[in-house]
């Protein structure tokens, strides 16, 4: 029996091994493993869009007055000078809400692994150089039990 020999390990819970792949309390076997790889998971930029969209109809609403009037007669406004500068003050809260979200929503990268269980993201970072290194390892595990496997059957 071969002794177990340790190809990446990074102090946060994943380890590599000539036979496995461990991630925290998730142990999977290299030879159930048929596909790996990185995978990038981009983000839903949707709701800063529409929050900065909002924000900006909000800004002209106001600096504009394009309120219809049903609408004022309909508030009770006592000041209309307050109401617009309430929408203005909103709009670009919104606006700057918005751009500020989109700029943090960032791609995250994944270890994706295919077993007879199915497709998982095992590992998921923002820093792509981070699952790169895990992807790279578990790449040398795989070649090294392969060539492993071969020299046992030719022995």
């Amino acid at each position: 029996m071969k002794d177990t020999k340790f190809l990446y390990t990074d102090g946060r819970g994943v380890v590599v091994t000539d036979s496995e792949f461990q991630v925290k309390r998730n142990h999977y076997r290299l030879n159930g493993i048929t596909k790996f790889g990185l995978s990038v998971i981009r983000p839903n930029k949707l709701p800063a869009i529409i929050l900065f969209c909002l924000g900006v109809l909000l800004l002209l609403v106001g600096q504009f007055d394009w309120t219809p009037q049903s609408v004022l007669d309909s508030l009770k406004i006592n000041s209309y000078q307050e109401y617009k500068e309430g929408l203005i003050i909103a709009g670009a809260i919104l606006a700057v809400v918005g751009v500020v979200l989109f700029a943090v929503i960032r791609e995250r990268y994944a270890v994706r692994i295919a077993t007879a269980e199915g497709d998982k993201d095992a590992v998921v970072s923002t820093k792509k150089e981070y699952i790169k290194q895990i992807v790279d390892a578990l790449g040398k595990a795989i070649n090294y039990n392969f060539k492993y496997d071969k020299l046992e059957k030719t022995l």
